[in-house]
């Protein structure tokens, strides 16, 4: 015969047991949350690299099309520490040394690099289609290349020109979320900003 104390323990034996169940089940789900919103964050970041590279490509395309509507020489200035890009037309234009208009011109056709670059200024553009864009949270540049640049430059400033003549200075341009690189690459004579989901080799640059 089962006693009042028997039944109390068995009871509680058996309350335990459930207990102890539910805590695992209880953590079985906090893993599978957690799982979840690491998966998810990392989609929105991967979200907002693809978002920030072609909204940058964008950018591009814009400019090249000021410049050949304007006739006047403009670019797009990469800030490293700001984390932001904006578009300037050029006021000044200093000539590479003797080269005549003509040698100028076919040494940007032929997407050589060119001294006439070298030194610049530039002045905000009054378009609102073109104010200064921010990078969003979590993103960033990792460095740049351009034809008037053969180094890599990661931090400051630098800048791709894009030239009346229907031409643009080829460049690449780097962007992070942490985890992925893409590359936004900007074509010498369509100029486009092609946007590629990885981490472009700056050699290719020079070889062309």
């Amino acid at each position: 015969m089962m006693t009042f104390a028997m039944a109390k323990t068995t009871t509680n034996r058996h309350a335990a047991g459930m207990t102890l169940m539910e805590v695992m089940v209880a953590i079985a789900i906090i893993g599978f949350v957690v799982l979840a919103m690491t998966a998810s964050v990392g989609g929105i970041f991967g979200a907002r690299l693809d978002a920030s590279a072609n909204k940058l490509s964008g950018m591009v395309r814009y400019t090249y099309n000021l410049a050949t509507l304007t006739g006047k020489v403009h670019r797009i200035v990469v800030n490293f520490e700001e984390l932001t890009y904006r578009v300037e037309a050029v006021e000044e234009q200093k000539q590479c040394g003797l080269m005549s208009a003509e040698e100028e011109k076919k040494a940007r056709k032929d997407d050589s690099p060119f001294a006439a670059i070298a030194e610049l200024t530039g002045s905000a553009v009054n378009d609102s289609r073109v104010r200064t864009a921010k990078l969003p949270a979590g993103i960033k540049f990792t460095g740049m290349m351009t034809r008037h640049n053969s180094n890599v430059v990661e931090e400051g400033e630098e800048a791709v020109y894009f030239f009346p003549d229907g031409t643009a200075e080829r460049a690449l341009i780097w962007l992070t979320d942490g985890d992925e690189v893409f590359t936004v690459e900007v074509t010498a004579l369509q100029g486009t900003g092609v946007v590629w989901s990885e981490e472009r080799d700056s050699a290719e640059l020079a070889k062309k």
